[in-house]
């Protein structure tokens, strides 16, 4: 891994609303809240890393809902993403 950091709801809000208004999507981006979003932590893979293994050994830690891979979310942009995801 490469690097780990915390992202609390404001800033998950402030990221999100700034890419649902640069995509046109004003109407969204009005009626988000940051209660809306959950806290997270960003995982930073070293290259040639797998995202499985990752996903796999963190994915039963205490708090952790769903380790998504934003990298697939970006690459796979309005296609089905649930391949993207691990609950």
């Amino acid at each position: 891994m490469e690097s780990v950091s915390f992202e609390d709801r404001q800033r998950a809000y402030e990221k999100l609303r700034s890419q649902l208004l640069d995509a046109g999507n004003t109407d969204l981006a009005a009626a988000l809240t940051a209660g809306d979003l959950p806290e997270s932590f960003r995982l930073k893979l070293r290259e040639g890393a797998s995202w499985r293994t990752m996903a796999d050994t963190v994915r039963d830690l205490r708090g952790v809902a769903t380790v998504v891979n934003q990298q697939c979310v970006r690459e796979q942009r309005g296609s089905t993403l649930t391949h993207c995801a691990t609950s």
